[in-house]
């Protein structure tokens, strides 16, 4: 069965378009001409043809499952009765044998309770569908609040991917539950490993530098060179040397030495001509080569100690340079500098004593502090080269690493929510099982029903024919006054099974194209009525079939339309009682009167469950669609016309006169079984009884026919108060007026 009808972007429906939704088993749209339904039969006698008319319009079928759809409108008329090869013949089964009859009857409804019991565990499956739908979608939005949003924020990296994507997630998250790849470990454990590997890329850095342990060794050296603990001082041997030692200045007379120029007897210090060659020969040899030498081997460790500590600072100073770009961990800066600062401190400190200890080599000096703060730096050094080295071994192994740490947070925050996924899993496995022993009972059903259409196939095979649709259509003609044409079956292929019509007058010539409109009508209608009872093809007899009847009794007389309407009545009656192939019925239709006869059925007005109703409107050309359900929007033609005369300020005085003589007739020669004279009898004056008179005579004109208003001209005042008066009067003096109150709204 069809759910619902969707259809838009088609004239006169706009992109919103309009939904016949909750489709019943009997369905009434009621719209004016022009409105759409059309539009909606045609839609429905294409469905499945790729057509860009309707390309934006679609069905919901019931359980999904698709039912062959028959669409009687013009078309339908258009295809089959004005083609030159024929009609094709509609197959049903005959009444010849009755025990067979009874059998296919039998198989019949043992399929319809069959097909009911599938549908019904289709339905359940579909249940048990959404049920699992809404289990992992509650499941997603749970995980997705539990495992994603309470853990990005410290493992953002492992969830790349994921995190903008619920589905993605959830599929991931399935996949690592059903196949494991981490290790469990502390959360703790978890960031700090976070902190190095998902905060940024590791990147391999050099060691900083540290002072080789060469050159802290010739520091230490030069530093404790015996030298530095020397009196130094000029020979003995000379006659000046006790004065120069009681004086204790041997640097300042050495010194003195160098402002002596040569060939000159001026001494520099006290500017007197006393220094002679003796007494140059006397200082020369005090300051021998021993002395010399000394003084030339403290200048020279000197040297070679500040080269090697300049050396050391360059090093220690580029790797401030290193460590503003090296984040790997943070070098006690402040420490680092302070002990930087205190060895240029000392260096200089060294660089004077030894300086004070060349002008005074006779002093003693130490310095062995230099050596203590390189050790003390290079301590410092070890432990920051120490964390470089362990970041270059992680970027050795960074992929590996980095996967293990992404595999480690999510079997932590697996486990972190073991109850969540454990109940989730459990309700998923039941509502698994379920489905597996539901879906499993449907194919039992569905072979049941396979094995019952082959038998009934077969039986029904012996039996169909094109004759007794032929006959049932020609024995209704008949019977309707429909007597100079008929239908005849005929073979394509001579000597095989007749299979198509064709239209004949009593001589034998074809009528195709000669019928009226109403007989056209009225034949096709017929035509179709048998179709709904059977196939053009003979292995369809007996499929389920959705009927669409757009506008039957168009050109049709009000005798034929009773026909239709019970025909289309008794179709209805077989349908909710499941004893028609037809397992739906949409009828469209522009008549009120049609629509209240085909509408009232078995004499019910009441709502019925298998019934629902829509009317079709059409507003500045867009059509829509109202839903009434079981309620019957159409009020009947007798009801219509008191409503016409109460709510229509505008109505013409033809129109009042037509609507309230109809009013009379129905109630008082239908209902009220009222004579005209016994009326006309009630008013006193002329002119009253005139009045009356011009509204029975209409009537009795025969100007009360379903479709036709008499029209008159009205060259005379407006009367239309008269005829309120004269109207109101009728009820009010055969004594009907609490009916005229009643239909008029009147307390």
């Amino acid at each position: 069965m069809i759910n619902e009808i969707c259809i838009k972007s088609c004239t006169p429906y706009d992109d919103l378009g309009a939904n016949i939704s909750n489709c019943k088993k009997v369905n009434f749209i009621y719209g004016a001409n022009g409105s759409g339904k059309t539009t909606i039969s045609e839609y429905l006698r294409t469905y499945g043809i790729n057509s860009d008319r309707y390309k934006f319009c679609h069905i919901k079928w019931e359980s999904n499952n698709k039912t062959p759809i028959y669409v009687y409108n013009r078309q339908f008329r258009q295809n089959n009765f004005k083609n030159e090869v024929g009609i094709p013949g509609v197959f049903t089964l005959g009444e010849d044998s009755i025990e067979d009859i009874e059998a296919i009857k039998k198989l019949k409804e043992d399929l319809r309770k069959k097909e009911e019991k599938y549908n019904k565990t289709k339905e359940s499956i579909e249940k048990k569908n959404y049920e699992k739908e809404e289990l992992e979608k509650n499941f997603k939005e749970d995980a997705w609040k539990q495992i994603l949003k309470r853990n990005e924020n410290d493992f953002s990296n492992a969830f790349e991917g994921f995190r903008g994507n619920k589905n993605k997630f959830i599929k991931e998250l399935q996949r690592r539950i059903k196949n494991p790849n981490g290790e469990l470990n502390e959360r703790k454990n978890l960031i700090e490993r976070s902190s190095v590997l998902f905060k940024r890329k590791p990147v391999s850095v050099e060691n900083l530098y540290e002072i080789p342990d060469n050159l802290i060794k010739n520091v230490k050296k030069i530093s404790e060179d015996s030298i530095w603990n020397q009196v130094i001082f000029g020979s003995d041997d000379v006659e000046i040397s006790k004065l120069i030692k009681k004086l204790d200045n041997s640097s300042w007379v050495h010194k003195g030495m160098e402002y002596i120029e040569e060939n000159s007897s001026v001494c520099p210090f006290c500017q007197q001509n006393t220094i002679d060659e003796i007494f140059r020969k006397k200082l020369n040899d005090f300051f021998n080569n021993e002395y010399i030498e000394k003084l030339d081997y403290m200048k020279l460790k000197k040297k070679e100690l500040i080269n090697k500590v300049d050396s050391i600072l360059d090093g220690l100073r580029n790797n401030l340079e290193m460590t503003e770009s090296c984040n790997i961990a943070e070098l006690n800066m402040n420490t680092y500098n302070a002990l930087i600062g205190k060895i240029e401190v000392q260096i200089e400190s060294v660089k004077n004593k030894i300086e004070k200890k060349i002008k005074a080599p006779e002093n003693k000096i130490s310095f062995s502090e230099l050596v203590e703060s390189f050790n003390e730096i290079n301590n410092l050094l070890f432990s920051f080269n120490a964390k470089i080295e362990k970041n270059n071994n992680l970027v050795n192994e960074y992929n590996k690493e980095y996967e293990k740490l992404v595999d480690d947070v999510w079997c932590y925050c697996i486990y972190d929510s073991e109850n969540l996924i454990k109940r989730y899993e459990k309700n998923m496995d039941s509502i698994n099982k379920a489905l597996m022993g539901m879906k499993k009972n449907l194919m039992n059903k569905f072979d049941k029903i396979e094995e019952i259409k082959k038998e009934l196939s077969e039986k029904s095979n012996n039996l169909t024919s094109v004759q007794p649709a032929v006959d049932q259509i020609n024995k209704t003609l008949t019977a309707y006054g429909f007597t100079n044409f008929k239908l005849e079956p005929y073979s394509e292929v001579k000597g095989e099974q007749l299979n198509r019509y064709r239209i004949i007058r009593n001589d034998g010539t074809e009528a195709n194209h000669t019928l009226s409109e109403g007989e056209s009508t009225f034949i096709t209608f017929l035509y179709f009525m048998q179709l709904t009872k059977g196939s053009t093809n003979k292995e369809f007899v007996n499929e389920k079939k959705i009927i669409i009847l757009d506008d039957p009794i168009s050109s049709l007389d009000s005798n034929i339309l009773y026909l239709v309407s019970a025909m289309i009545k008794e179709l209805v009656i077989e349908i909710k009682e499941g004893n028609s192939d037809v397992e739906q019925l949409f009828i469209f239709t522009h008549n009120v009167y049609f629509h209240k006869e085909a509408s009232f059925i078995n004499g019910r007005t009441t709502e019925d469950k298998d019934v629902n109703f829509w009317i079709l409107r059409k507003n500045n050309g867009i059509s829509k669609i109202q839903s009434y359900e079981m309620v019957n929007p159409i009020s009947s033609t007798y009801e219509l016309l008191w409503k016409e005369l109460r709510e229509d300020e505008n109505i013409s005085a033809v129109s009042m006169q037509n609507t309230m003589r109809r009013i009379i007739e129905n109630y008082f020669k239908i209902i009220g079984k009222k004579q005209d004279d016994y009326i006309i009898s009630k008013f006193k004056t002329k002119e009253e009884k005139i009045v009356c008179e011009s509204l029975l005579y209409w009537i009795n004109d025969g100007s009360h026919t379903i479709f036709d208003d008499l029209h008159i001209d009205m060259h005379s005042v407006d009367i239309s108060d008269i005829f309120k008066r004269i109207f109101r009067d009728v009820f009010d003096k055969t004594g009907h007026i609490e009916h005229y109150n009643m239909m008029m709204g009147i307390s």
